[in-house]
């Protein structure tokens, strides 16, 4: 038997709440993947000046880490946080991370970083390329550098191994590490001739698209804690379309 019940004071509340909260989800997931940063200006610049870009960059907003992809973040997790500048010449980055067991066995060029304890990685798109880098920074400042195709590691078979990606040139990034109690910092400079230079104040230039992650071990005999700077729905971080897009302006904050 179907009976038509009027609704009370109680259900119509009840319909609301649902319905706001239907409205909150909705916006939430059509913002999900959009993240944008404004990078810094820093004119002149053309070298790895610590001193000048941490004077630079003191009262810039930075882009926090994060675990999107989990509803909390995980037992063990540790904050850090990344900014960006640029020159007429170079792509600067600034990061810290806080760490409890600082470490990493990496020692030459190209070893396999991300299997050997903590990394700071770059991932970088110029948009205009059919390439993207993935460039991991060890606390001693180590580094694996790997020019991917757009397809990134679904391109590895066995005509294509994943050390044939490899890129041995020392011009790509100039890097210095710190290492502080509890936390760490890594400057770089990239040279915009080794990404595509972004043309500043043109509404048509081409933007670089950006994602800073970390692996963080506390022991090479457990998984480490992963995290990043983009708004991952999953814990892969090629996920190319969820990077972040960098704007550049020729006007100073």
């Amino acid at each position: 038997m179907y009976m038509h019940v009027r609704p009370g004071p109680f259900l119509l509340i009840l319909t609301l709440m649902l319905t706001n909260h239907a409205n909150n989800l909705w916006a939430e997931t059509a913002d999900r993947g959009k993240h944008d940063y404004v990078a810094h200006e820093i004119p002149g610049l053309s070298t790895l000046d610590i001193a000048r870009l941490t004077s630079e960059f003191k009262a810039h907003p930075p882009l926090q880490f994060g675990q999107p992809w989990n509803e909390s973040k995980e037992q063990g997790f540790r904050g850090g946080e990344v900014k960006v500048g640029y020159s007429a010449t170079h792509l600067f980055i600034s990061a810290t991370l806080e760490d409890d067991y600082i470490f990493n066995q990496a020692e030459k060029l190209n070893d396999k970083a991300w299997m050997l304890g903590d990394i700071f990685e770059i991932l970088l798109i110029n948009p205009e390329n059919q390439f993207y880098w993935e460039i991991q920074i060890t606390p001693d400042n180590q580094k694996l550098q790997i020019k991917w195709p757009m397809s990134g590691p679904k391109s590895i078979n066995d005509e294509h191994p994943l050390e044939s990606f490899f890129v041995y040139s020392e011009a790509i990034i100039a890097t210095k590490t710190m290492t502080l109690k509890g936390q760490w910092q890594i400057f770089a400079a990239i040279p915009f001739i080794n990404i595509g230079k972004p043309l500043t104040g043109s509404t048509n230039s081409p933007l670089l698209r950006a994602s800073f992650c970390r692996y963080d071990y506390s022991s090479l005999d457990n998984p480490p804690i992963l995290s990043s700077t983009s708004p991952y729905q999953e814990p892969r971080f090629h996920r190319l379309d969820e990077f972040t897009t960098i704007h550049f302006s020729s006007t100073r904050e």
